[in-house]
């Protein structure tokens, strides 16, 4: 399992029961991971955990076959343990946590208005490179009334730390079809190919004329956010780090979702027993 540091979260300011919009991209043989575009939060994932990580998983899926145990089971969050008599015992494999390695946000000038005024900014497709930025698609989300308009914004962020963001487009509709998640993006000739989905029931693919793409991209102000704790070290010890850390996280308000048409019975029900196991409110 992957998440975020807890440093990540501190900035997000709450935890969540579900982590989704995460937007990987490569460099220098790196993995990282846009966790959140306002601010744009950029984590880095340790390439030898991963690797180690990846040798659980095959170990788990080993020991899964060997076991007789149906292969679309759980396994893939757990490693193998023990086996006697042709029962295995199954330990729970330890997270693998990505750090936070740059933060960078919009500058807000006096006079210009406060974030509140922007949609919500998602994350979709991973970023294509095209000369010396990245390009990809987000989702932008307005609440109104209750309900949530999804629109797609294309965006730039620069190819070196912080990675900040660029440029933007306007949002904008693809045609007739509501509510467009972006999923893929690649660059061909004169051309990008959007791959979105269309209110959760199906996908389409749009072919999008790269120039006139770029030419609608409208630079934005951004500044670098320097963390109290500097590159992450913070001369304390790690183990105390991770407790402190594990300890303020406990503290921080937890989002939970429910999916549309839950009935208000069960909704209920998790609310109260998720309030009975922390003293923090739940949003």
């Amino acid at each position: 399992a992957l998440r975020a540091s807890w440093r990540a979260m501190r900035l997000m300011g709450r935890r969540s029961d579900v982590e989704k919009n995460w937007v990987p991209f490569v460099v220098d043989g790196a993995l990282l991971l846009s966790y959140c575009l306002d601010p744009h939060i950029v984590l880095r994932v340790d390439p030898h955990a991963m690797a180690a990580a990846a040798d659980t998983a095959d170990a788990a899926s080993e020991a899964a076959r060997a076991a007789g145990e149906n292969k679309h089971s759980t396994l893939k969050h757990e490693k193998a343990g023990a086996c006697e008599g042709g029962a295995c015992t199954i330990e729970p494999v330890a997270t693998l946590t990505a750090e936070l390695a740059h933060v960078s946000r919009f500058a807000r000038p006096a006079g210009s208005g406060s974030a509140s005024e922007r949609p919500l900014l998602r994350g979709g497709t991973p970023p294509v490179r095209i000369g010396g930025r990245f390009v990809a698609f987000m989702h932008t989300v307005h609440r109104h009334a209750g309900r949530s308009l999804y629109m797609l914004a294309a965006y730039s962020f620069e190819r070196s730390p912080p990675y900040a963001i660029s440029a933007m487009t306007r949002p904008f509709v693809m045609g007739e079809h509501g509510t467009p998640y972006p999923i893929g993006l690649i660059v061909s000739g004169r051309h990008l190919y959007l791959s979105y989905g269309v209110a959760d029931a199906e996908w389409a693919i749009a072919k999008l004329d790269k120039q006139r793409l770029l030419e609608a991209l409208v630079p934005v102000l951004t500044e670098e956010v320097v963390s109290e704790e500097g590159d992450g070290a913070t001369g304390e010890d790690e183990g105390d780090v991770e407790q402190d850390g594990e300890a303020e996280l406990s503290a921080l308000p937890l989002q939970l979702h429910f999916f549309r048409g839950t009935p208000n019975a069960v909704r209920d029900q998790v609310l109260t027993t998720m309030r009975a196991g922390q003293s923090q409110g739940v949003t």
